[in-house]
């Protein structure tokens, strides 16, 4: 692993989409359905020493999303999905009532490692909507409608009902979620696609085959 990859997998402040595209890119997408102890036990193999635990969740909670949609049908998947995207340490045995910004985050993430919409079902539309309305919420803003593929932003009972105020949750929503993208981002360019060490050719390798009329060049993937 190229010493770029591994200081990002050992930073406490990376994003989940960042050290779960380093962790499939050194391990291939076999890895997506490693247990928890698999992973830690070969990723602390080739970075050399012990991964923070924290990122270690963040790892699983990445693949746990690409693998399967559990996050779109529970509601405390989800739940803990927004905290690990938020960089916040989940306890499994309690609920923790998420914020609309570490929704927001939860929401960015998934769509950045699925490359689709998030689809909740019914149970974890009323869970985004009871965050919203907890938070004065008249109504789901755009940017997370959006985001969700939701149809129905009502929120029932919704919070204020002040329009010019509804307008500046709006407009706040859709800067939030514009300002995750692009940290977003900007962590993930720093990812090093250099060939891993073992699949560089060797000194004087051209990287290809010769021989008879079947030789064809190597796979330099």
């Amino acid at each position: 692993m190229h010493e770029t990859n591994k200081a990002l997998i050992l930073d406490p402040d990376v994003y989940m989409p960042t050290i779960t595209f380093i962790f499939l890119r050194e391990f291939g997408t076999d890895a997506l359905a490693w247990e928890p102890e698999v992973i830690k036990h070969e990723l602390e193999a080739v970075v050399g020493q012990s991964v923070p635990e924290k990122n270690l969740d963040k790892i699983n909670t990445g693949t746990t999303i690409i693998y399967t949609n559990a996050g779109e049908i529970y509601p405390d998947l989800f739940e803990k999905m927004c905290l690990v995207a938020h960089n916040d340490f989940p306890d499994t045995d309690t609920w923790q009532p998420i914020t609309p910004e570490q929704l927001m985050q939860g929401l960015v993430d998934f769509q950045i490692l699925t490359s689709r919409e998030f689809k909740p079902w019914n149970d974890v539309t009323a869970y985004i909507k009871a965050v919203l309305f907890d938070h004065g919420y008249v109504s789901v803003p755009h940017a997370i409608a959006v985001l969700t593929s939701m149809d129905d932003t009502s929120i029932p009972h919704g919070g204020n009902n002040d329009v010019s105020l509804n307008n500046e949750k709006e407009d706040a929503a859709q800067e939030y979620i514009t300002e995750i993208i692009r940290v977003r981002t900007a962590q993930m360019e720093k990812i090093t696609h250099e060939p891993k060490q073992e699949d560089k050719p060797a000194s004087g390798d051209t990287g290809e085959t010769t021989g008879g009329d079947d030789a064809s060049p190597a796979d330099s993937a």
